[in-house]
């Protein structure tokens, strides 16, 4: 193709391409199967709008590839450039191996470009196949000249874009508002305002009902209904029993229709969701106050740690699933594993290794499926066990360094995932669910992703989730796009609610270790009391006791069961709006202005065995409810701290490690007209010995 270049030019084009000289390197059989170790890479190539003679140019996105340490990058951009259907010539020359042309573009002496080779965004001063590429390279082809500072769009970040300090406020006021509009919408459309009342045959909805319980909604009615409703079906279900008048709904694959089963456990192992619903049981019941060791005599966390339960479980859409709701159903409630009588049961230790283990096949997966879901689902689970303390009180012996290892890569897939637009594709399109899981697994990390401080790169040329989240959530409109309640909405919703909690975790933290001040904290010695068997009552917002209940005989909710893996629906492409009404959820309606007067610790009553706490405070005027924080760190680590919600002047903590201390703030709050809390100072804090 050079035939008609002077020698003049043949030297230079022969000069230049050896910046991607190849260095050809021999390995041996034996050798090949030593490096069993893979790294995780991104490869995009542009010839930014440049075509070739047959008018064609070349725009590969960055794509994920998963190669053998020790791999050159000549290897993965060919794995790309293959997948793709790109031509490629390597010539030869006296000075080795090049890549003499790519789209059958090569060196143009006129405007003098070329495929110029970049890592991380740095133009190499080495051949392809002389760079051994890093977990969470970033390589790239741009048709530029050697000058060129050009990028692939898809690797292309302006941080001279990203929101200055002085509108971080106004983030996390849109974020607020966010969750709000969507958590009424969610309750209106979904559950119809309280009148559709889920239960195990569609388990995912109950993982709804404890976000929406989260992000705040008084629906005092709604959830007790849904606990009696969910305590009768197990009562039904014990012993082998069925759910009278109730099916379990699910699309059997091989058989291409849909096959309704009596709603039992056996129907859940059978048909595969067993423990995605068992644990959503788990985390249902312990957010409304049960300890799912004894449900009407059946423990629930013997049974979701069962070994035989897990060695048959094995999720049926990839190598996440099944650990991580196991590990979200322990932490739900901080069930220990160890305490347990029976042996033959998963731990901790065998949920989190697995997973590191897995990451590989999780990388695989969002290569294939094109959904950061499978990386993000598991970094969700583990995320907690940043917080060494936290691992450590949970008998965790995974090396903490392995467990850091881990987090980071996670956290840089998920970062380099994202879109030049700060939102989350799936299946080629924006999607409001891949959206909601990265923004959850993110926020459960700590990361705040308003803040690049710290090495996390989730804002793209200036565009945050939060703004990605706005193209489905029209605050200003009090509208929704319909697309979001077309599968899983409470996704987005937990989405939004842990990035709102992580914007403030790094605040808080320097909150709690300022200069320490001459007022030592109140040590209040406690009464001890003995044991007592009432069901705790703190984060009970009902008054149901858990106790068999009576078969229901209401009609069968409408909402259909939602038994498909998040990340198996492809999300629907963009519907429109559809501006309806908000359903205000009542609210104590204060003026906005209010000032909340301060209250504080005024009796401590520890059990015997040290596992339960009962806190009395002092009453403040006005319909005031409380908010209690209590920890086993003097800091109130994010990790090792409980928030506690009370509208009573009572709160009783269970599940306390015996013979340890814990730190307990306590501060009291009203609402707004719009559901707005606003809060009184922080009580000092009191040590719980």
């Amino acid at each position: 193709m050079f035939k008609n270049l002077s020698k003049k030019a043949m030297s230079l084009v022969i000069a230049v391409t050896m910046v991607f000289s190849l260095v050809q390197v021999n390995i041996s059989a034996e050798e090949s199967e030593k490096q069993a170790a893979k790294v995780a890479v991104w490869v995009a190539l542009d010839s930014l709008s440049n075509e070739n003679t047959d008018g064609k140019a070349v725009s590969v996105s960055k794509e994920l590839v998963l190669v053998d340490e020790g791999t050159k990058a000549t290897e993965a951009f060919k794995m790309v450039m293959d997948k793709n259907g790109i031509e490629y010539t390597i010539a030869e020359s006296d000075w080795g191996s090049y890549w003499a042309s790519i789209n059958k573009m090569g060196y143009d002496a006129e405007t003098e470009k070329f495929w110029v080779f970049d890592v991380n965004g740095e133009t190499m001063s080495v051949g392809t196949d002389s760079y051994t590429v890093k977990e969470g390279d970033k390589l790239s082809f741009v048709y530029k000249t050697m000058e060129g500072k050009e990028l692939p769009a898809s690797f292309a970040d302006d941080a001279a874009l990203n929101p200055k300090a002085d509108i971080i406020e106004e983030y996390k006021k849109l974020t607020d508002k966010q969750i709000e509009l969507l958590r009424n919408k969610i309750f209106e459309t979904v559950f119809s305002n309280g009148q559709g009342i889920s239960g195990i045959e569609s388990a995912s909805l109950l993982h709804s009902v404890v976000v929406l319980k989260k992000c705040g909604l008084n629906a005092e009615e709604f959830y007790k209904a849904t606990t009696e409703n969910v305590l009768s079906q197990l009562a039904q279900m014990k012993d082998g029993g069925a759910v009278e008048g109730k099916t379990y709904s699910y699309y059997d694959y091989s058989e291409y229709k849909t096959v309704e089963l009596p709603l039992s456990f056996e129907t859940l192992k059978t048909v595969g969701t067993y423990v995605k619903s068992l644990s959503y049981v788990i985390e249902y019941l312990t957010a409304f106050g049960y300890d799912c060791t004894n449900i009407n005599g059946m423990n629930l966390i013997e049974e979701i740690t069962s070994l035989d339960t897990y060695e048959k479980s094995a999720y049926a859409y990839g190598a996440y699933g099944r650990d991580g709701y196991i590990l979200n159903a322990l932490d739900s409630g901080n069930y220990s594993v160890s305490e347990m009588s029976i042996s033959s049961r998963v731990s901790r230790d065998l949920l989190i290794r697995t997973i590191i283990d897995d990451y590989e096949d999780a990388v695989s997966n969002v290569a294939n499926y094109g959904s950061v879901d499978p990386i993000a689902m598991d970094l969700d689970a583990v995320a907690p066990y940043a917080d060494e303390e936290y691992a450590k009180a949970h008998n965790v012996t995974v090396p903490q360094a392995e467990i850091n290892a881990y987090i980071a890569k996670a956290l840089d897939i998920i970062a380099t995932y994202q879109d030049e637009n700060g939102t989350y594709q799936a299946y080629g399109s924006a999607s409001f669910n891949s959206l909601g899981v990265a923004m959850t697994a993110v926020g459960k990390a700590g990361v705040n992703v308003l803040d690049e401080s710290t090495g996390n790169d989730f804002i793209k040329n200036g565009k945050t989730v939060i703004d990605a989240a706005a193209e489905f959530i029209d605050v200003e409109k009090l509208a929704v796009n319909d697309v979001v309640f077309s599968y899983a909405p409470e996704q987005l919703l937990e989405g939004l609610y842990c990035v709102r909690q992580s914007m403030e975790s790094k605040a808080e933290e320097e909150e709690t270790t300022a200069a320490p001040t001459t007022e030592a904290p109140t040590t209040v010695a406690p009464t001890t009391v003995a044991p007592t068997t009432e069901t705790p009552t703190t984060v009970a917002p009902t008054t149901v006791a858990p106790t068999t209940v009576a078969p229901t005989t209401e009609t069968p909710t409408t909402v259909a069961p939602t038994t498909v893996a998040p990340t198996t629906a492809a999300p629907t492409t963009a519907a429109p709006t559809t501006a309806v009404p908000t359903t205000a959820v009542p609210t104590t309606a204060v003026p906005t202005t209010v000032k909340v007067g301060k209250t504080k610790l005024s009796k401590i009553k520890r059990t015997k065995n040290g596992k339960k706490v009962k806190l009395t405070f002092k009453k403040v005027p006005g319909k005031t409810c409380y908010q209690i924080k209590i920890s086993s760190s003097k800091k109130f680590t994010k990790k090792t701290t409980r928030v506690i919600n009370s509208k009573k002047l009572t709160a009783t903590i269970s599940k306390l490690k015996s013979n340890k201390k814990y730190y307990v703030k306590v501060r009291a709050y009203v609402k707004t007209a719009k559901g707005t809390p606003v809060y009184s100072k922080w009580s000092k804090v009191t040590v719980i010995k």
